[in-house]
């Protein structure tokens, strides 16, 4: 309900007003996808979050986009408790943890606005939890699909991405390869 309400109120923040928001919402105004004068290196940063800000942008007003960031938000604190799981913590300390990313200050600070942070936190722990399970199950080719699919996002949200797509590639190198 937190984060219903503080993707509600009003875009505040430098970032959401001047980047995630107001680049999009110009593209719309113009019709077309294109570089700001004078601020062409904004268009070079990887730009899914955007693109679903965008889409929100042209359906609803910058508070729906606000609100897509927050759901990021919630489905990382879901997928904390299943990776919490998934390590043998019981659902008591699963429960803690998720709770725990949800609350941190940061995280819910960030839940209201328009940043890329929490899609970026959703599309890394859901990689890495779909990664211990295709690991489980030795690499079966739709959850090798889903998990490309997954790294593909998380490195279409923030150049970080590139760094864990290298880490998950490898391990998925160390530990399928020898078994085929």
């Amino acid at each position: 309900v937190l984060y219903l309400v503080f993707g509600m109120a009003p875009p505040s923040d430098g970032d959401s007003l001047n980047y995630h928001l107001a680049l999009p919402q110009r593209d719309l105004e113009i019709g077309f996808i294109a570089p700001l004068p004078g601020r062409s290196v904004a268009y070079l940063y990887p730009a899914l979050m955007e693109m679903l800000y965008r889409t929100a942008l042209a359906f609803g007003r910058p508070e729906a986009a606000q609100i897509i960031h927050g759901i990021f938000g919630i489905g990382a604190g879901l997928v904390s408790i299943l990776l919490a799981r998934r390590i043998g913590l019981s659902l008591r300390y699963a429960m803690f943890a998720g709770i725990f990313f949800l609350l941190v200050k940061g995280v819910l600070s960030m839940s209201g606005s328009c940043y890329v942070d929490l899609g970026f936190a959703f599309f890394t722990a859901t990689a890495l939890l779909l990664l211990m399970i295709a690991n489980e199950l030795d690499y079966p080719p739709s959850l090798g699909l889903l998990l490309g699919l997954l790294v593909g996002a998380m490195m279409n949200v923030k150049y970080h991405g590139f760094v864990i797509a290298v880490i998950i590639g490898a391990i998925v190198a160390i530990t399928c390869v020898p078994k085929h």
